[in-house]
């Protein structure tokens, strides 16, 4: 079916493509499908970029882990990271809010397999650390970091300045196949039609395609206070970062929980986090805790995000399941999702 806007009897909205769910994922894919001449509706179960993972991710443009990076995501990872700095520059200039785009490298205790990096095409080199460091440390310069919340904030406004409907408290409860295409249904009972359904819906998006295997997994997160410019970098170490922002406090993370959808703060996770950030930073001893929040990532087996068509129902198109590096493969997600899509019209 060519893409066109046709709109079957009873629905209030209609568009070329309906993204479900407005994170990182949803956002960019919509913004990559409207930069490329489509007509973009994104619907949202709660609010625009709180609902999971992205608004909480630290916003590493790096994986953690190279032991655990598949290498299917390694070159997504390198895709990614080849086109952030002009992605952010074209949201930034398209909506006019700064998704804090800043190349301040990273810190690596105990060094991780430079060659994983080399693969990444990331300039590494060991240099003596600090008397107050670990000696040995693998600095990486050249690696960068995004504000999540700021990013998700840019893209929404690109996506608006640019003439898209993202609707809040949208859950969508129902997508039924016709002769126009797609019309899906939402809980407070408003019904949209278009020709092609992408799903971005995070952790929830088993509830609309039949996928056991994609699970939550809970990460949580502090905000502590701190003087601009006290930490320069990012600071990796025993499975725990600490990420410096512009106006002066450090993020610290992150738990990895399998405990379903519960989405609640703990205590035992924050005095965690805390002694592992003054680990890494001794000066953080003592420092008030400005913010605590969680986020529900989307896991599939491997680690390997499913950006292909639903075998099932045909003009279905799944990008999900990116776990930890949601906001890194986001732009390189977005260009194979829309790629796909165009194919298909």
């Amino acid at each position: 079916m060519a893409l066109s806007s046709l709109a079957s009897p009873g629905t209030r909205k209609s568009s070329d493509v309906i993204v479900i769910g407005a994170g990182v994922i949803g956002l960019a894919t919509a913004f990559e499908l409207q930069r490329r001449g489509l007509g973009v509706t994104v619907l949202e179960r709660g609010k625009v970029g709180r609902g999971g993972a992205s608004w909480a991710g630290g916003g590493i443009l790096a994986p953690l882990d190279p032991a655990d990076t598949h290498p299917q995501v390694r070159a997504l990872i390198r895709d990614s990271l080849a086109c952030y700095p002009d992605w952010c520059a074209a949201i930034h200039a398209a909506g006019g809010i700064d998704p804090e785009y800043q190349v301040c490298g990273m810190q690596v205790r105990p060094p991780l397999v430079v060659e994983h990096w080399a693969q990444l095409g990331r300039e590494c080199g060991f240099r003596s650390a600090p008397s107050h460091e670990m000696a040995g440390a693998l600095e990486c310069p050249d690696v960068a970091q995004v504000r999540s919340p700021r990013l998700l904030k840019s893209l929404a406004s690109a996506l608006r300045a640019g003439g898209a409907q993202i609707l809040e408290g949208q859950s969508v409860t129902d997508i039924r196949g016709d002769a126009y295409g797609h019309t899906l249904s939402t809980a407070l009972g408003d019904r949209y039609s278009c020709v092609v359904v992408v799903v971005c819906a995070g952790a929830w998006s088993a509830a609309l395609t039949p996928m056991a295997s994609l699970k939550p997994v809970k990460g949580q997160m502090l905000l502590i206070d701190a003087r601009p410019g006290e930490l320069d970098r990012i600071v990796l170490g025993a499975g725990r970062y600490l990420i410096p922002r512009r106006d002066g406090p450090i993020l610290a993370g992150s738990t990895v929980e399998e405990v379903g959808f519960d989405s609640a703060p703990s205590e035992v996770a924050k005095t965690s986090i805390l002694t592992s950030a003054e680990m890494l930073m001794p000066a953080l001893a003592g420092r008030p805790v400005l913010a605590h929040w969680t986020g529900l990532r989307p896991c599939l087996p491997q680690g390997i995000p499913r950006i292909e068509w639903l075998d099932t129902r045909p003009g279905v198109l799944l990008n999900l399941g990116h776990h930890r590096l949601g906001i890194t493969l986001a732009p390189a997600s977005a260009v194979i999702a829309a790629d796909l899509v165009l194919a298909n019209g």
